[in-house]
């Protein structure tokens, strides 16, 4: 028992170390953070090593001619459930923050490290409820900040990138307006991915959509809505009738586009009389 609760220990201070000042990196590029990430390590350590030391058995048993079926099906019945697991993730694990600047955002780890560095006599526990501490400094701040971000915002109209507008409301939710963006890009699911996404998220942190409204409906808009909608919490989608009507491979993305949108109770709508916006 001493050994295992030694080694809790010891892998707890490792993530929240690698945590504490890996947290800043994530924050500054506008990327995620999972809140199942001490779990899913834990797990992970165990289950890489059990299937390196089995492919490892197979490699050897089918180059010296050796029977192994059941470690080829234990491998495989192994793989399967790992797959399933991975399934079972959820975007609401994810949590997000507005970059409050670079001086700020990097203070907190800095500063712990000195502070373990100057004191290298202090032991496992106290290291751990330090760094604990310190999370939790550094959380409360980005929350702060990322709530005076959209206070601050609420009720203006936004544009962050051409052809593409926002507008907040008070309660931090966004209405979204694709005037063209989509059907710009080569790529528009990749590009909500990679460059919209990060972009959003470091200037106002996770919001909740009230609207997506595609404007110019057409092939690439569907595809730029389907990865939208699986990049951000989504409650609505508005379009308004096609106009000229549609190729296959745009018949194709649209009914993609609302299967998902079926499958995951979000609203589709082709009425945008309503929605008023100040382009």
């Amino acid at each position: 028992m001493t050994k295992i609760k030694n080694y809790l220990l010891k892998f707890l201070y490792t993530q929240l170390l690698v945590t504490l000042f890996a947290f800043p990196i994530l924050i500054h590029w506008g990327l995620s953070f999972s809140l199942m990430t001490f779990i899913s390590n834990l797990i992970f350590a165990p289950v890489l090593m059990v299937v390196i030391i089995l492919a490892s058995l197979i490699f050897f048993t089918e180059l010296l001619f050796i029977p192994n079926q059941l470690i080829v099906t234990i491998f495989h019945e192994l793989i399967s459930l790992w797959d399933k697991l991975l399934q079972q993730g959820s975007r609401y694990w994810l949590i997000e923050f507005a970059h409050p600047g670079a001086l700020l955002l990097f203070s907190i780890p800095v500063g712990a490290f000195l502070v373990l560095h100057f004191f290298p006599n202090m032991n496992l526990k106290k290291r751990i409820l330090f760094i604990i501490a310190s999370l939790f400094c550094c959380l409360s701040i980005l929350q702060h900040h990322t709530k005076s971000i959209q206070a601050h915002v609420a009720h203006t109209n936004i544009t962050p990138i051409k052809k593409f507008s926002i507008k907040m409301k008070k309660n931090g939710h966004a209405v979204f307006v694709d005037n063209g963006y989509f059907t710009s890009k080569g790529s528009p699911d990749k590009a909500v991915e990679f460059e919209l996404k990060p972009y959003i998220t470091k200037n106002l942190g996770p919001i909740l959509v009230d609207t997506l409204v595609l404007t110019r409906p057409k092939q690439r808009s569907f595809i730029g809505g389907l990865a939208f909608c699986r990049f951000f919490k989504v409650k609505k989608v508005v379009m308004p009738y096609f106009e000229g009507g549609l190729s296959k491979c745009g018949w194709h993305h649209f009914f993609k586009l609302r299967n998902f949108l079926k499958h995951n109770a979000i609203k589709f709508s082709r009425k945008i009389d309503k929605v008023v916006f100040n382009q």
